[in-house]
């Protein structure tokens, strides 16, 4: 039986026939004239156009079956046995060809094709760009690293707002502590700014009601008319406050500011990134969370692999092997105790086990779904809802309804 050798190249398949005894393959053939007394090519196949290349190479590269192309090639040829790179060894099997490995034979052509077989300069180079190109293409599947990044900003910019707005409610309580009672967190900067202006009372109430509104400038304005703080001294035209104590609180808002404003674009970035990588687990547990769930499994495959008595427990690892380790009870949840639905209920074990199956199902349409929509999720969010209100929900139906609502659209 003769010794074959298959060689698959960016210019289409070469076979090769071994012209010594299969007892002596082991030789090194790394110079190119043994090489050619040691092979003699049988067969060559090109590529008839450009497309045809590339999508042979994907297919080749994927290894998840052999190229029409390279079938009819082999069985052309009445292959039974060869050479050839050790992962087509089981693509092979299909054709009931065996396969067999020499990897400095292998190698030894793969360095000197160029002068075993002639090929079109223009078409390998350009194919093979072609191919790169092919390999890096964008695939929302890789988005999930993006996510987990930003949630590991997010949360150590969370944690820095807020130890700087402690710092600066204990500076301000002396000046003005009442305003955080009255705005929210994103107001309280601004308004601090301006309010630590040198300019006169009125003209800083006139500058608050244009940019707030008249029910914001009075809420300010009757806070510091009865203020408990230096700041009532300013309706009199004077404060207590330094222009050093003025500059320094006014630096430390500038950079609270500036980070709850970073903090606040990250959240909207994570959000647009969730829409196209997971929007049905973005519809059942909001941005943070979804961001945050991918982010404790590692990746949003991980995630979709669980079960979902691991998804429960992702962020209280250390707790259940505490638990186990000294025997006691284990967790109920893990950072899905956040959720909306867990905080608010009484029964918060059960709640978290309910969840966290719809977490699991959301994640592997989001993962292995043909077709990006965030309809599961929307039907998983009210089927829970449902189930929490005590009534019984068929899942399966939920889910066969959005099915035939997708294929009809």
């Amino acid at each position: 039986m003769e010794q074959l050798v298959l060689f698959e190249f960016i210019d289409g398949y070469s076979l090769f026939k071994l012209n010594q005894p299969e007892s002596l393959i082991s030789v090194s053939y790394d110079d190119p004239s043994i090489l050619k007394k040691a092979i003699t090519l049988v067969s060559n196949f090109k590529f008839t156009s450009f497309d045809s290349a590339i999508q042979n190479l994907i297919s080749l590269s994927k290894i998840s079956s052999l190229p029409e192309d390279l079938k009819k090639f082999l069985v052309v040829n009445n292959v039974q046995s060869l050479y050839c790179d050790k992962s087509l060894f089981s693509l092979l099997s299909e054709l009931k060809i065996k396969g067999k490995q020499n990897d400095s034979l292998m190698r030894a052509i793969r360095l000197n094709i160029s002068k075993l077989v002639k090929s079109d300069s223009s078409f390998l180079l350009g194919a093979a760009h072609e191919f790169s190109r092919s390999k890096i293409e964008y695939s929302d599947k890789k988005e999930d690293s993006m996510i987990i990044q930003s949630v590991l900003v997010i949360d150590q910019l969370r944690l820095d707002v807020e130890f700087f707005l402690s710092k600066i409610y204990n500076l301000y309580d002396f000046y003005f502590p009442e305003l955080k009672d009255l705005v929210e967190k994103d107001m309280f900067f601004e308004l601090a700014l301006i309010l630590n202006s040198n300019e006169n009372f009125e003209q800083l109430i006139g500058k608050i009601k244009n940019k707030y509104g008249e029910e914001i400038g009075q809420k300010i304005f009757e806070g510091v008319l009865y203020s408990i703080g230096s700041i009532s001294n300013k309706i009199k035209g004077n404060t207590e406050l330094s222009t050093t104590d003025l500059v320094n609180i006014n630096e430390l808002l500038r950079i609270a500011e500036e980070k709850y404003k970073i903090l606040d674009d990250l959240t909207r970035y994570l959000n647009g990134k969730l829409e196209i990588v997971a929007p049905n687990l973005l519809e059942l547990v909001g941005t943070y969370l979804a961001g945050k769930l991918i982010a404790q499994a590692g990746s949003l495959l991980n995630l979709a692999k669980a079960p979902a008595s691991t998804v429960q427990l992702l962020g209280a690892e250390a707790a259940l092997f505490r638990a186990l380790k000294t025997r006691g009870k284990t967790p109920k949840h893990g950072i899905i105790y956040h959720s909306d639905e867990v905080v608010k209920s009484k029964n918060k074990g059960k709640v978290s086990r309910i969840l966290a199956g719809k977490i699991s199902i959301a994640a592997k349409i989001d993962y292995f779904g043909e077709q990006k929509t965030n309809l599961y999720g929307i039907e998983l969010k009210k089927s829970l809802k449902e189930i929490l209100k005590g009534k019984k929900v068929d899942l399966s139906e939920v889910m066969a309804n959005v099915a035939s609502k997708l294929s009809s659209d």
